[in-house]
Order: structure tokens, then sequence, then C-alpha cells
């Protein structure tokens, strides 16, 4: 943003008249363009250090440069992660998702990230319904924005996340845990100028015969827009204040 200030400045325009410039002759913006990174197909995600069970993955969206499966502290292992529509069933195999699980499920339609926990043998805990994961997102460039829901929380400091937030002193980790609510609730909290950010997502019972709360996730993202866009956006709207300002001298 300095770089477009002192665009500015040379030119001997306002801010605000710069501003108005742009909206009235219809250049280009420096908005950033936002992104859902909840792939609309579903499937397994391709996770970089752990392979694909299925044996066919989905890839993110480019913004995210990796995606890490971490050990969980609640199961002591490592979970897929997967994108379910909930209204429709799919077999995996040795587990699968039904149209309705067992636990609460949304009923809107909508794509969610949606966490496969499993035992130290291998097999699927719950048959692929306890939505229990820890999941490190990465991305290419920093976030200007971030949005995460979360669906059914239920469980008080059971689903938790760090993010890596780039300021202009450096970088600081944002750390905090997410409400329980009511049966089926959505929780939403945005973050700004991510540089990454850990999902701890439910927590699996100590009684084994319970499953204990699973959860899951949409995220949406708006990169911070590249320089040499910022630059454009300004070089442009100053070259129209000066057209306009020889145009005026010449029709006066």
């Amino acid at each position: 943003m300095n770089l477009t200030r002192n665009l500015i400045a040379r030119a001997g325009f306002a801010a605000p008249v710069l501003a108005a410039s742009m909206i009235m002759t219809g250049s280009m913006t420096a908005t950033a363009q936002a992104f859902d990174l909840v792939p609309q197909q579903e499937g397994e995600i391709a996770l970089d250090n752990k392979s694909c069970i299925t044996g066919s993955c989905i890839e993110l969206n480019p913004i995210v440069k990796s995606v890490e499966s971490l050990i969980d502290s609640s199961t002591g292992t490592q979970s897929s992660l997967f994108v379910d529509k909930y209204d429709t069933a799919n077999n995996y195999g040795a587990f699968g998702f039904r149209a309705k699980d067992v636990g609460t499920a949304d009923t809107d339609g909508a794509y969610w990230f949606r966490p496969v926990a499993f035992n130290q043998d291998g097999s699927a805990i719950e048959g692929g319904e306890l939505e229990v994961g820890t999941f490190k997102f990465t991305f290419a460039r920093v976030l200007e924005t971030l949005t995460v829901n979360w669906f059914d929380t239920e469980k008080k400091k059971g689903t938790s996340y760090i993010a890596e937030v780039e300021t202009t002193n450096g970088s600081f980790l944002d750390r905090g845990f997410i409400p329980k609510g009511k049966d089926g609730n959505i929780f939403t909290k945005e973050f700004s100028n991510v540089k990454s950010i850990t999902l701890d997502l439910g927590q699996r019972h100590r009684n084994p015969r319970r499953t204990g709360d699973g959860v899951n996730f949409q995220v949406d993202a708006e990169p911070v827009p590249e320089p040499s866009v910022l630059l454009g956006v300004a070089a442009a709207a100053v070259a129209g204040g000066i057209a306009r300002r020889k145009q005026q001298k010449a029709d006066a």
C-alpha cells in the first residue's frame, strides 16, 4: 500500500479524489479475489505427509501450499481429510459416510472438510464417522482474510486453532478455542494476514465406548494483492487523473 500512496503523492492527488476517479472511470481496483478452499466435489484430500488411503485424492487450490496431518492429541494418530456433502452417502471400502450420520449432520447440502480418525492399527474409528484430527494449512501467499466455519462443536476446549499472523513488526501466533454450542451449531471466525493455520478438530472420548466430539470445517480466503497489481492500479489511476487535468486545461 505504501507504493500506491507514493504514486498518489507524486501525482499531486489527494487519496479521496483518486479513489473517486477510479470508481468513476471504471478502473480496476486492487481488491483480491476470494477463494472457497473447500472443493465442490466429494473425496479424499491430498495431504503432504500422508498417503491417500482411497488411492485417488483431490488437489486443493494452489493458494494452499501444503496441508499436513499432525498427530492428534486425543487419538495419538494422524487423521485423513475428506470433502463430504451431507445429503449423499459414500462408501470408501473399509469405512463410509451415510447420507445422514449417527451424529448431527448439516442438512443444506453444503460441502465440508471432514476429518477421519484412525485407531493405532489403522482402522477407522466408528466406521469413519469420528471427525477428529489436527491439520496444518500453510499458504503460498499471506492471506488478507481467512474465514473458518466450524460445524457442530459441542465440547468445551475440544477444538482449537493456531494462526500465524503477519504484521509490520513481524509474525505472532493467534491461539484460541472454539466455544461449544447446541447440537448442529456453526461458529465462524475471521482472521487477517494469515501465513498458516493449524486446526485441532474435535476430541475422542476417554471412554472407548463413546466416540467423543467430531467437528467439520469450511475455509475461504482472500489473498493480499500482489505488489504488481497495486502498482498497475495506482499507475492507471494516476494516468487517468493526469489525462483529465490536461483535458481540463485544453478546454479552459
